[in-house]
């Protein structure tokens, strides 16, 4: 269940795991999964593998959507 900030947008995402109730900033989480997601091309490319750039770009574009940028 989220919750609606003063804005009417939705802040915080609840998760109950085991009874215990956890709330999530969501633009904690997007930031969080930018971050992954730059970590693991860095990472790929140290190990010589290339990225898809198409689909790196799509992802990149899902995260600036979520984030509210153009």
């Amino acid at each position: 269940m989220a919750t609606k900030g003063e804005d009417g947008l939705y802040d915080y995402q609840r998760a109950t795991v085991d009874g215990i109730d956890f709330y999530f900033k969501q633009d904690v989480i997007i930031n969080t999964l930018a971050e992954a997601l730059e970590d693991s091309v860095r990472l790929m490319e140290a190990m010589g593998q290339s990225v898809h750039r198409p689909t790196l770009n799509k992802a990149r574009a899902a995260l600036a959507l979520a984030r509210g940028e153009k």
